[in-house]
C-alpha cells in the first residue's frame, strides 16, 4: 500500500510541476528532474499490483472467462517496456 501511495503522490507533483504557471517559473533541469521522477512513480506503481495482486495472477480458475486480470497485463507491459528501452539504446533507436 506504501508504494502505491509514495507513486500517487509523485504523480500529483509531477501533475502541478506541468501547470504552465509553475512549469515557468522552474529552471529547465529542475522541471526535467521532476518529470523524469515518473519513472519512479511507475516503479512503484508495478509494486504495488505486484505485491497485493500476485496470488491471483497465476490462480486461472479465478480468472473471469478465462481472461488474465487487468492488472496482471499492464504489469507485463509495463515491464516490458521497461526492459525493452535498454535494448532500444544499444541498437541506437531511443
Amino acid at each position: 500500500m506504501l508504494t502505491g501511495a509514495i507513486g500517487l503522490i509523485t504523480l500529483l507533483v509531477i501533475s502541478v510541476t506541468s501547470l504552465p504557471s509553475v512549469a515557468t517559473s522552474m529552471s529547465q533541469k529542475s522541471w526535467l528532474m521532476v518529470q523524469r521522477a515518473g519513472l519512479v512513480a511507475i516503479i512503484l506503481s508495478v509494486l504495488h499490483f505486484a505485491v497485493l495482486k500476485w496470488s491471483g495472477w497465476f490462480d486461472a480458475r479465478n480468472w473471469y472467462n478465462g481472461i488474465p486480470p487487468g492488472t496482471l497485463v499492464v504489469t507485463v507491459f509495463v515491464v516490458f517496456v521497461f526492459l525493452m528501452r535498454p535494448v532500444a539504446r544499444i541498437f541506437g533507436k531511443s
